[in-house]
């Protein structure tokens, strides 16, 4: 599962999005993934921004849009609007403030709010490899109430994210690709329904 070359036509395209409190290192994320940087200076995302990676998952050539959103209130409306083309969402808390643990649950109830179609969703603690104010066995227990994978990394010590990145995008991938072969075998069987009304049809005779 390597990065391709960008000249590479891809199969499949796919939007991730970052959701979270404001300063919980989602932009500090996406800087690891993509650009394998860190800076511990990052400025507040202001609306939304995305940067681009090209994968190989399950032997598919992807495209992979990663969105970072800004987490302070006045723009949360901005952010929701994005919800709904997305694939799969990484809901991202500060391990160091309990209080932005406190908000994932706000966070999921907004996309259940939004989001039309089922989409994939990850939680993500992030800064473990500071003081903690929310222990793991905590997270695991909400994680597992809620039905979502739960992920803990560090952007400073490149700690589990590409491992979060690659599982979100792998799942978000072949849902999309299950939902294009029902969609697919939906329109095939109505084309047949089709055919066959059509066939019954001329089967009458006229006196």
């Amino acid at each position: 599962m390597t990065q391709k070359n960008p000249s590479v036509q891809e199969e499949y395209s796919i939007k991730l999005i970052l959701i979270g409190d404001s300063s919980v290192g989602k932009t500090s994320l996406i800087m690891r993934y993509i650009d394998d940087k860190f800076s511990p200076n990052n400025l507040s995302t202001i609306g939304v921004d995305f940067k681009t990676k090209y994968l190989e998952i399950d032997g598919h050539q992807v495209k992979v849009q990663v969105w970072d959103t800004a987490g302070q209130e006045q723009f949360r409306a901005i952010t929701r609007a994005y919800y709904r083309n997305s694939n799969g969402i990484l809901i991202v808390f500060d391990l160091t403030n309990r209080e932005t643990f406190n908000q994932v649950k706000v966070w999921l109830q907004s996309i259940h709010d939004v989001s039309v179609d089922a989409v994939d969703v990850i939680l993500c603690g992030n800064k473990v490899d500071l003081e903690r104010a929310v222990s793991r066995e905590e997270v695991e227990e909400f994680a597992s109430l809620s039905s979502v994978p739960y992920f803990e990394t560090s952007c400073k010590l490149n700690t589990g994210i590409n491992e979060m990145f690659m599982e979100l995008a792998t799942r978000a991938l072949r849902r999309k690709i299950e939902g294009n072969r029902m969609r697919t075998s939906s329109n095939k069987d109505k084309v047949k329904l089709e055919v066959e009304r059509q066939n019954n049809g001329r089967g009458c005779c006229k006196n």
